[in-house]
């Protein structure tokens, strides 16, 4: 991506101002996230984000504009975002997302020339802080595809220290941690969890930042660190990342509680990542051991087809497929209707997708297009009933039924999709696949030393 020719000041200064078109932008993204892009959302510990005071939320970012995008629904507030400033290069893209709230700021690696120009984007944001206004900056600097905190940047601080010092610290601004996490990054009717932490009031940094600016600067930065890594997945380890990454997902959900939801799945999981981090520290021959063992599983896993929750019975019941079959065939009609009212929407932002070439702006690219190709569509389609010899309710009836089924449809695709990794797993019972066998096998090594790992660190 290249950088933007000249930025326009005066328009991101209007971005402390209450904007209605935000506000509309603001619902449908609300609405489409919760109802059509996530199976569900969740949002924890809203209760501790202070009330009537300026605040800076300070997230990790792993999925490009889809973070943004979580963030929306935080708040009845109108939220000022900062985003890298490669991605307004677009003077229509740069309209989009001043829409959104969002203005840009430079990195190192944009040059020193680019760097000058943060001082107005300093300039407004502490302005709009002293307006009372809720911002949230993704510190990292960029998003990464892992799920790991990288190393945080002074921007953060120098912003809330501005502002602060512009009053005499007593704006009473706070600075709240949040770790986003998604069950799957670039899929869409997964889940999205957004935890809070505990507000970090900058008032209290007064005399540290008095005394030494570099040092409270330093201070802030790693005290965010330290309250935004409990708050989502973190992988420390380089070395074993896929490693963890997979046995957290195969453990996670089987040390939960039967019909735990995805926040208590992520307790879990963080508690593996913690166990395997003590062995890599105290047995790092065992952790090479167990590394290997894991990429096995995933290799088998790829080569077989399948997902860990077919493993959760030894077979599949015949009479509970066939009854699944039955429904699936019962509701082809009504799978064939919402799959030719919705192909093309659902499709052109998936061709597009793939093109990409960074994998963590796909899920992005389809995001922001289905924005546009669903209602578009829509409104296609009404428009062209509207030339039948049909009533005004059938006309809307039909124009209703479109993303409705279209959600049905889905969910009918994802259950045909269960319905063959079940057919899939009965017939390697019962043929005795040799890889399956072994797939069996490290599967149950991993579980074992998973649950070992887990009662050493307790």
């Amino acid at each position: 991506m290249g950088l933007p020719k000249k930025l326009d000041i005066e328009k991101y200064k209007r971005l402390k101002n209450y904007n209605i078109t935000h506000a509309v932008l603001k619902l449908y993204l609300a609405l489409f996230g919760q109802y059509f892009w996530y199976k569900k959302t969740h949002y924890i510990n809203k209760g501790l984000i202070p009330k009537d005071k300026p605040i800076i939320f300070v997230a990790n970012h792993q999925n490009a504009l889809l973070d943004a995008m979580a963030l929306q629904g935080i708040s009845l507030r109108q939220i000022v975002f900062i985003a890298r400033a490669d991605i307004f290069s677009n003077k229509y893209v740069a309209s989009f997302l001043r829409m959104g709230k969002m203005m840009p700021i430079f990195r190192p690696r944009d040059g020193k020339e680019n760097m000058q120009a943060n001082h107005n984007t300093f300039a407004i944001a502490t302005t709009i802080l002293r307006n009372n206004r809720s911002m949230v900056v993704f510190a990292e600097g960029g998003h990464d595809k892992y799920r790991r905190l990288r190393t945080l940047k002074k921007g953060i601080g120098r912003i809330a220290f501005m502002a602060e010092a512009e009053t005499d610290f007593t704006l009473d601004l706070h600075i709240v941690p949040v770790g986003i996490d998604y069950s799957h990054y670039y899929k869409t009717q997964h889940e999205l969890v957004v935890k809070f932490g505990k507000p970090i009031r900058m008032a209290d940094y007064k005399a540290s930042f008095t005394q030494n600016q570099g040092k409270a600067l330093n201070t802030l930065r790693n005290n965010l660190t330290k309250a935004i890594k409990p708050l989502m997945v973190h992988i420390e380890t380089q070395k074993h990342y896929e490693a963890v990454d997979t046995i957290r997902n195969l453990m996670g959900t089987r040390l939960c509680e039967k019909n735990c939801k995805r926040p208590q799945v992520i307790e879990k999981q963080q508690e593996i990542i913690k166990a395997l981090a003590g062995v890599e520290e105290q047995k790092p021959e065992k952790m090479d051991q167990i590394s290997a063992i894991a990429l096995v599983y995933n290799k088998h896993m790829r080569e077989l087809k399948l997902r860990e929750w077919l493993f959760s019975k030894k077979k599949h019941s015949k009479l509970v497929i066939t009854l699944q079959l039955l429904l699936a065939l019962v509701l082809l009609p009504l799978h064939l209707y919402g799959m030719l009212n919705n192909y093309l929407a659902y499709k052109i932002p998936e061709w597009v997708s793939d093109r990409v070439k960074d994998e963590a702006f796909k899920s992005t690219f389809r995001y922001i297009l289905s924005l546009f190709t669903f209602p578009i569509f829509y409104t296609i389609q009404h428009n062209l009933f509207k030339l039948l010899p049909l009533s005004h309710i059938n006309v809307w009836f039909y124009t209703f039924s479109l993303p409705i089924t279209g959600i049905i449809t889905f969910k009918l695709w994802i259950l045909s999709k269960k319905l063959i990794g079940k057919l899939r797993y009965n017939k390697y019972t019962a043929n005795q696949n040799k890889n399956f066998a072994e797939l069996k096998e490290t599967r149950h090594k991993l579980i074992e030393f998973t649950q070992h790992s887990i009662k050493l660190n307790k």
